[in-house]
């Protein structure tokens, strides 16, 4: 590209206004030419690029307006990607079309950019010219298990195309058969090309969960072969809520905050495949939660990446990007106007720290959007869980006092007496489970709250009071079977000290549901006891001593850790602790199901414990 060309400046950009490109055709190393544009959002017609933005250095240069504009070396190979050979592209790419350099304009912008993905007509996703070679094999596999899909549902009198125009209502949740083992398509040899797609650095990142989740169609560009979006995250849907362990994808954790945004967007067609009970819609705080292990550059953008994402989100307060304060500042000034503007303590769930944190004088309860701990929170859908309350049915008036500290109202109810190692998906193995058990039981007291039902209690308070993953049916006989082997292998564990497993056994606890669910609930948490005898899991930083209270307007137990003055504590996480409420089904089978301190739990109204101040600090 000729070097005499002048260097561009970018003029002042109108409050109301945006920028887009307009990219000349070309093919193959044709140099990148294009004109920039100023328009209001919803009167221009664009398409928007999402794109791994890469190192921050700019060796590139693109002939914009007569004049070089310097961009990088990943941006210049999107284009090249979007760039059609025989006509212009009008295009919306970040880097590009917002002055970088201006701190007041990049805020201004990034505010507006979930507007600028929505009102795209489509989304580019560019993950990658290069590498790409199982992107037909995989495009076949996608078009074979989406038609798997419509098939079924056609079988049940549901077009699924059509369904948009239609909704199903709720007569169809649930519908959708199980994955059966036997199907073939469980050794299809196409499923390595899914895993090769999602270790794409794109799926990486944070910025673009917004970017496809806003989008009205998006298309992935993966080397010369084009995918739909929609059909890639209908099967990773499938796949949960019908699939998951028959079907193992690499990189599941990239794709939750995907998926949730999909499935927020396409409620009328995936409820088939979750009963309506066990599917809720994420707020603004669970796609931050969830996008914790996802790259950012600027930890600022823990939230401003994620904004617009989840309806309603704003709930009376407005969040204008700010890229001069620090980091802490943001998350602080967050978390106070979500709390004054809604009251709503659930924000606690969500706050997630190291030892050394909570030791050094931080303030613990602002979470740490970039900490990088990336837990799965301990909060399930406000329906399912409403707050817990105090004795006259009123939750916390939380407010914000002098140096951080957080007033809340409640009770302080225990104390951790036992604390397990910390738990992990690699060391969940049945032997392992079980030498805890055998912890748990030598703890027990003839005065614990579920007496002869401890080891019933054990194994809900591993899977979240009760909670299954696939088919109730089939969960209920494998949780069943493990509680009749535990408790045989106990009666031999009593004359002897070591046991040997049945290799079919081993086998089938490995395959089971309740192995996930365990997974899903205690992977880096600890099993506590507390000196009542009440059984949960907690933060991986729980240590014997911390203090179980309940924050009323909190939907879980809260574990805190005293500080000097009197009713003030660290708040060390969220935890759950297994109620002794229980039902038996018709069948006979006994659940411990909730939550200690919900309305079916409330025993500590009858101790010797009164409501409190609470000073967070």
């Amino acid at each position: 590209m000729a070097s005499s060309l002048p260097s561009y400046e970018y003029g002042e950009l109108p409050q109301d206004a945006f920028r887009y490109l307009t990219l000349n055709s070309g093919v193959g190393n044709d140099p990148l030419v294009c004109t920039l544009h100023t328009s209001r959002i919803d009167k221009a017609d664009y398409e928007a690029i999402s794109y791994v933005w890469g190192s921050e250095e700019q060796p590139d240069d693109i002939e914009c307006d007569g004049m070089l504009l310097k961009t990088t070396s990943n941006l210049k190979d999107a284009l090249r990607q979007v760039r059609l050979a025989d006509s212009p592209r009008r295009l919306w790419a970040d880097s590009v079309c917002i002055n970088q350099k201006d701190l007041e304009e990049k805020g201004h912008q990034v505010k507006n950019m979930g507007q600028v993905y929505r009102s795209a007509t489509c989304v580019l996703i560019c993950v990658g010219s290069v590498g790409c070679e199982f992107g037909p094999g995989l495009r076949a596999l996608l078009e074979d298990v989406n038609q798997m899909i419509y098939k079924t549902l056609y079988h049940n009198d549901i077009d699924y195309r059509s369904a948009v125009d239609q909704r199903l209502g709720p007569h169809h949740d649930d519908i959708f058969p199980y994955f059966d083992n036997d199907d073939p398509i469980r050794s299809d040899s196409r499923w390595p090309l899914l895993d090769a797609l999602l270790s794409r650095e794109w799926f990486q990142r944070a910025w673009v969960v917004r970017e496809a989740g806003l989008a009205r169609q998006a298309l992935v560009l993966c080397g010369d072969t084009t995918l739909s979006w929609n059909d890639l995250m209908c099967m990773i849907s499938w796949i949960h809520g019908r699939a998951l362990g028959g079907i193992s994808v690499a990189h599941e954790d990239r794709l939750q905050p995907h998926r949730e945004a999909y499935e927020a967007r396409h409620q009328e067609l995936i409820c088939v495949f979750y009963a309506r009970s066990s599917w809720f819609e994420c707020s603004l705080l669970d796609y931050m939660d969830f996008s914790r292990f996802l790259h950012l550059k600027d930890p600022r953008d823990r939230i401003y990446a994620f904004l617009d994402i989840a309806p309603g989100h704003k709930d009376g307060f407005e969040i204008i990007p700010n890229y001069t304060d620090t980091p802490f500042k943001i998350y602080y000034d967050f978390a106070t106007a979500y709390i004054l503007a809604t009251k709503d303590l659930k924000i606690l769930h969500y706050v997630q720290h190291g030892e050394v944190m909570i030791e050094t004088g931080s303030t613990t309860w602002v979470p740490r959007w970039d900490d990088g701990l990336a837990d799965t929170t301990i909060i399930f859908s406000p329906s399912q869980d409403p707050p817990l309350l105090s004795r006259t049915g009123q939750v916390s008036s939380p407010a914000i006092l002098e140096n951080h500290v957080f007033r809340v109202q409640g009770v302080v109810f225990d104390k951790v007496c036992f604390s397990s190692d910390v738990w992990t998906k690699n060391t969940l193995t049945l032997g392992y489970i079980f030498r805890v058990w055998i912890q748990v039981r030598a703890l027990a007291s003839s005065e614990s709250p579920y007496r002869e039902r401890l080891l019933a209690a054990f194994f809900d308070a591993l899977t979240s009071g009760g909670g299954f993953y696939g088919d109730l049916e089939t969960h209920m006989k494998q949780r069943r079977r493990c509680l009749d082997l535990f408790h045989s292998m106990s009666s031999h564990m009593d004359g002897n000290d070591t046991i040997t497993w049945d290799s079919l056994d081993l086998r089938e606890f490995g395959a089971s549901s309740v192995l996930l669910m365990v997974a899903a609930s205690l992977n880096r948490r600890r099993l506590i006891v507390t000196q009542r005898g009440y059984l949960g899991y907690a933060p991986h930083i729980t240590l014997e001593g911390d203090l179980c209270a309940i924050v009323f307007g909190c939907s879980r137990p809260c574990l805190l850790r005293a500080a000097a003055n009197e009713n003030s504590y660290r708040l060390v996480g969220t935890s759950f602790v297994l109620g002794d409420d229980y039902d038996i089904s018709e069948e006979g089978r006994l659940r411990f199901h909730a939550t200690f301190g919900d309305e079916n739990s409330k025993t500590w109204m009858d101790w010797d414990i009164e409501d409190q101040d609470i000073h967070l600090l």
